[in-house]
């Protein structure tokens, strides 16, 4: 199941490719969402900011906007096992959609506030969307510690 999963995943991966397309995913967001899963709330925090922080570094705007969403993403996600819901791989592509998203949408609002929004309002909210939508076919993978 598992294979025809990733054969599709690179199938499609493939056709967006081809329609040019200014299609991204947030692979760091994705990164800290999964360590947030595995390490608790104190872990994701820490290394989403660690993200943020090289995110932010590594691009000529302001430090901050990156380190507040990645560190967001971590934090929030080492509390979706627990609760009420049993981990499925809804779950999983519920929960990086949305925080890739709200990731997304908290990094343009932080730089619009602060210093000069990169682009419209539409256009950011459609990325973030893909973004998370990308973010979220992989996030079907990404299980916590201590389920099998």
């Amino acid at each position: 199941m598992r294979r025809l999963l990733l054969s599709a995943l690179a199938v499609v991966a493939a056709l967006l490719a081809d329609l040019r397309l200014p299609l991204r995913t947030d692979l760091l967001a994705l990164l800290a969402y999964c360590y947030g899963l595995r390490r608790g709330p104190s872990g994701g925090i820490f290394f989403g900011a660690f993200l943020g922080f090289l995110e932010d570094g590594l691009s000529a705007s302001i430090l901050g906007p990156a380190v507040l969403a990645k560190g967001m993403v971590g934090y929030t996600a080492s509390f979706l096992p627990r609760g009420f819901f049993r981990w499925s791989p809804v779950l999983g592509f519920l929960g990086a959609f949305s925080l890739t998203f709200l990731a997304d949408a908290l990094q343009y609002a932080s730089l619009g506030v602060f210093w000069q929004a990169p682009t419209t309002l539409g256009q950011a909210l459609a990325a973030a969307a893909l973004a998370g939508l990308l973010n979220g076919v992989l996030g079907v993978f990404i299980r916590p510690r201590d389920e099998r």
